[in-house]
């Protein structure tokens, strides 16, 4: 018998949090409003937010903080 793992299985397995979402994201304001944002996210969805991070970080390395949008904002 084959076993159907579902994605939001996986990412809750795999444990993204609201914190090692915050930690990757590089201007820090509004947390209340990114946590907010964060919940009203499936646990496969917050995951892919952890992991698109990492490599949106690289697009906005050499960019002004002041002018990267809030984390709710990239949230939502």
């Amino acid at each position: 018998m084959l076993t159907v793992v579902k994605e939001d299985a996986v990412a809750t397995e795999m444990g993204a949090t609201f914190d090692d979402f915050w930690l990757l994201y590089p201007r820090r304001v509004a947390r209340k409003d990114a946590a907010r944002a964060w919940a009203k996210l499936t646990p496969a969805e917050q995951m892919a937010a952890v992991v698109a991070m990492v490599d949106w970080r690289r697009v906005w390395a050499n960019r002004d903080r002041e002018y990267l949008p809030h984390a709710a904002t990239w949230l939502n």
